[in-house]
């Protein structure tokens, strides 16, 4: 997943910067199904990954910022990988919608 976020920001540098929906949000689910349409299914034992997260405001396809991309990882990796978010979203946003940085950390 840290190589697929990294190539992601390479090519959109502006997706360094990111805004959570909130929790329960509808666009979070439409996003993801958005980017599940143009990239999915993924193969057994992987999961669709994309970025900018379903969960921003610049996710989905078309994006606020250009339209999301999507690439099978490996399911436990992307498990993982969205239980961190959470838990960032919860504990540093407060669970409210807010702007934050993007920095990839190889794990």
């Amino acid at each position: 997943i840290y190589d697929f976020d990294v190539d992601a920001l390479k090519t959109h540098p502006l997706w360094s910067m990111l805004t959570y929906n909130g929790p329960g949000n509808p666009d979070t689910s439409d996003h993801r199904a958005q980017v599940y349409a143009k990239y999915g299914p993924a193969p057994a034992g992987e999961q669709l990954d994309e970025f900018p997260y379903a969960s921003t405001v610049q996710g989905g396809i078309p994006g606020s910022l250009g339209d999301a991309v999507g690439r099978a990882v490996p399911a436990i990796q992307n498990a993982a990988q969205g239980g961190l978010l959470l838990v960032f979203y919860r504990y540093s946003l407060s669970g409210r919608p807010d702007t934050f940085l993007v920095v990839p950390i190889p794990l």
